[in-house]
């Protein structure tokens, strides 16, 4: 799902962790310094993303965690 970033407005879009189905933002597109992967989607749609090791990465089409861009990023994550 296509949304903003509340504090810094960015482009982000909602996917779910495959494991724990946590919500967690992306920034949109793919980057070369991503850790995530798209690995399924949701029965509602939703990607799910997995953490790839370093080890893995080359050459997979990665996204990042929008907390790694936010200015803001301390305001929106949770202390659990």
């Amino acid at each position: 799902m296509s949304s903003v970033c509340s504090t810094c407005h960015a482009e982000i879009e909602w996917a779910k962790f495959a494991k724990s189905l946590r919500p967690v933002p992306l920034d949109r597109g793919l980057w070369p310094n991503g850790n995530l992967e798209v690995v399924s989607r949701h029965q509602d749609g939703t990607p799910l993303v997995a953490v790839v090791p370093i080890a893995e990465r080359d050459g997979l089409p990665l996204r990042r965690a929008h907390f790694v861009s936010c200015p803001d990023a301390d305001r929106h994550r949770r202390g659990d």
